[in-house]
């Protein structure tokens, strides 16, 4: 692999020669004919390493998406590139269908590696590097896509801040700023991975591991890049109602089991230490049929009131867990990562 971004490099390189060249005033015919021989040893060098990876992997989508630029960007095939990003994105599509791997219990605050980028389960988000465009999404794989609900084409554009409901959007935003701009970068970034909640297309709160890294996804050219590797926790989809249509706070959706993943120690002792105290089945709003949140917060069952300390649960007209949990804060700083550090 190495040795493959090494001779696309030199291939970049050479290419660039011949073409600033060729567009001199007088362009000298020998000199023209000794940069072209050695932009063609130097694509044949890349490309003969690009197959021999596929020949070793043939469903590696890292190799395919590498060769598809390379493809694109040196050898100026079109079709070719196309026929290789197509078969990436199949493999990624059937990966993220048939290898779906249960998330360990989350430990607050642990020490943990950085999520793997090369894992097509995660969804990984590319963001340029470039201070005036900070958090912008130049990329995104399969498994994004699906987490948020929305095509790539869709995300590609758009601000990164706008797939995390608030305040973690604009801290998320103050991180990355804050470590892309000279005079402040410093070790912004955590190497480990963190919990976090995104907000999906759907508008339910889902509770992930974040990893942000940087550098992914750049190794082709010099281009600055920063990626986030979120990996979802499963859920059981037994929704409450979070917020408040009429306080002008977003209606958004947190499920039993996710509050029970993340929620904060006193509560789980209080509750006799069992995630299953959380399943507040007919005590909640459930989910409806078309995944989104029936009831609200003039329903009969318990709800999250969105306040500006965090989520209050409020406990509805029946008895059961809402009622011994309820007016009980969860705060929302206690699930995440101290962001504000970062920024």
């Amino acid at each position: 692999w190495s040795t493959a971004i090494e001779e696309t490099t030199n291939a970049f390189a050479a290419q660039n020669k011949l073409y600033n060249h060729a567009v001199e005033s007088n362009p000298d015919a020998r000199k023209l004919g000794l940069l072209a021989e050695e932009l063609f040893k130097a694509r044949t060098a890349a490309e003969r390493r690009f197959r021999t990876m596929l020949q070793i992997n043939p469903d590696s989508i890292m190799a395919l998406r590498a060769y598809s630029r390379f493809c694109e960007e040196v050898l100026h095939d079109a079709d070719r590139a196309t026929e290789l990003m197509n078969k990436a994105n199949r493999i990624e599509d059937k990966h993220a269908k048939t290898n779906v791997r249960p998330l360990d219990a989350v430990v607050v605050g642990a020490v943990e590696e950085p999520l793997s980028v090369m894992d097509e389960m995660n969804a990984v988000i590319t963001m340029t590097g470039e201070l005036r465009r900070y958090g912008e999404i130049t990329d995104a794989n399969v498994a994004t896509a699906r987490l948020f609900g929305r095509g790539r084409s869709d995300l590609v554009g758009q601000s990164l801040a706008s797939l995390f409901p608030e305040p973690l959007g604009s801290l998320y935003d103050a991180a990355i700023l804050a470590y892309l701009s000279p005079h402040e970068k410093g070790e912004a970034f955590s190497r480990g991975a963190h919990v976090s909640v995104v907000q999906t297309a759907g508008g339910w709160l889902a509770p992930v591991r974040v990893s942000l890294q940087e550098g992914a996804g750049s190794e082709l050219d010099a281009t600055p890049s920063l990626s986030m590797v979120v990996q979802r926790a499963p859920t059981k989809r037994r929704m409450m109602v979070v917020g408040d249509a009429e306080s002008g706070f977003p209606v958004l959706a947190l499920d039993a089991e996710s509050m029970a993943l993340l929620g904060d120690e006193a509560m789980d002792e209080e509750d006799g230490g069992d995630d299953d105290g959380y399943d507040v089945g007919s005590d909640a709003a459930d989910g409806d049929s078309d995944g989104g949140p029936a009831g609200g917060p003039s329903g009969t069952g318990g709800g999250l009131r969105w306040t500006s300390s965090g989520a209050v649960l409020a406990s509805g007209g029946g008895g059961g867990t809402a009622s011994v949990i309820a007016s009980r804060e969860l705060p929302l700083v206690q699930w995440l990562p101290d962001l504000g550090r970062l920024a």
